[in-house]
């Protein structure tokens, strides 16, 4: 049976994989915190179909294996924006409507759980959640994020309702690389009237340049986040280059970085974002698909952030857009960048001490990963003795 990793390869040199996108994959049975996830590009394609019937959306088929073959991507695009191209289709599906925002929200909730995730972080660019009707309707921004919020809420009470396990699910709202400055700081304003509904950063997503210009202009959103304690992340270093990272941490003062492979072109930057705790979002196979990065998964920059010690996770990016999942990512890190049961604990505790999360639900959470690691060791450790 092929492995993930070698399903993927199939698809990049043009052929079919000997067998189905559904088959089973490796499970890692341990917990796991994910930072960096589109809750618009985590879906399960039923309720998309559903989503999309029920409004009479036009979708290039509502068969979801032949769906899945036309619009979800496991092949290596030319460049970021055409990986982006896909969002165009499903997010008609639920954009506008508050019962299926509510419910995507709630379904990427359940869809984490189920891959292990005990702390989450979901994002999205509330503006993108409005469409040409919205107005008309009686629909603002507040309803479609208060919307998410509540999905967020019933998804982590399912979970526990369902599967009695505990999950945390936060989110970052995020403004486009090409948005005016007042979007930006419509948005960041959001952040802070929703605080204390589990809005807990701000973003700036889309594809970048290479003077990081396009992201400088954002400026005094990432300042007013600053002053007003709410967490900082921003696209930087996936299309554009290492200057763009370095306008990000430098100018911007994030404290994360989504994705930034291109840190690597500056030694002097790469080692400040080691020195300063710098956190960087990593998405393998996205970072695959969107031609972020080399061809070749073991030489991808994630490996030589592990040697070097700087803080990073793994993350889904658009689960839904590729039919992956978390695990699909802990599967590359396996087979392709030969990381360990060690390694990954010490992956996911850096997610946790970068979450944007209260002290007290961090503090907790690493004692109970610590814990269930501890536990994975020792069992590992008497399986090799026996």
């Amino acid at each position: 049976m092929f492995s993930f990793v070698e399903m993927l390869s199939c698809w990049y040199n043009g052929e079919e994989p000997k067998m189905p996108l559904t088959a089973p994959r490796k499970v890692f049975n341990f917990p796991k915190a994910e930072l960096h996830c589109h809750i618009d590009g985590t879906y399960d394609l039923t309720s998309i179909i559903e989503m999309a019937k029920a409004r009479d959306v036009a979708l290039p088929s509502y068969d979801p294996v032949i769906l899945s073959r036309l619009i979800c991507n496991l092949r290596r695009c030319e460049s970021l924006d055409e990986y982006l191209e896909i969002f165009k289709i499903v997010g008609p599906t639920f954009a506008g409507n508050l019962a299926n925002i509510e419910r995507l929200a709630k379904e990427s909730v359940i869809i984490k759980a189920r891959y292990g995730v005990k702390y989450v972080e979901l994002r999205y660019a509330p503006h993108f959640l409005l469409d040409e009707n919205s107005e008309k309707n009686g629909i603002t921004i507040n309803d479609a994020i208060q919307a998410i919020c509540t999905g967020l809420k019933k998804g982590c009470e399912e979970v526990k309702t369902k599967w009695d396990k505990d999950i945390v699910a936060k989110s970052i709202l995020c403004s486009i690389i090409t948005f005016p400055v007042s979007m930006s700081m419509e948005v960041v304003h959001l952040c802070k009237e929703f605080s204390d509904q589990g809005v807990v950063g701000f973003d700036v997503a889309g594809a970048g340049d290479e003077d990081g210009q396009m992201i400088l202009k954002h400026k005094e959103a990432y300042m007013f986040c600053k002053e007003n304690g709410i967490g900082r992340t921003a696209h930087a270093g996936e299309k554009g280059s290492s200057h763009e990272v370095k306008v990000a941490v430098e100018e911007l003062e994030v404290q994360r970085i989504g994705h930034g492979y291109k840190v690597l072109g500056d030694d002097d930057l790469y080692k400040s974002c080691i020195e300063k705790g710098i956190h960087f979002e990593v998405c393998p196979l996205s970072s695959f698909l969107t031609a972020s990065v080399p061809c070749d998964f073991r030489i991808h920059p994630a490996v030589r952030f592990m040697e070097d010690g700087l803080s990073f996770s793994l993350n889904t990016d658009d689960p839904g857009v590729q039919q992956s999942t978390l695990n699909d990512e802990y599967e590359i890190a396996t087979t392709s960048f030969n990381f360990t049961l060690e390694q990954f604990k010490k992956m996911n505790i850096a997610a946790l001490q970068a979450a944007f999360v209260d002290e007290e639900t961090k503090h907790k959470l690493i004692e109970e990963f610590e814990a269930e690691f501890a536990v994975l060791a020792y069992s590992s450790v008497a399986k090799q003795e026996n």
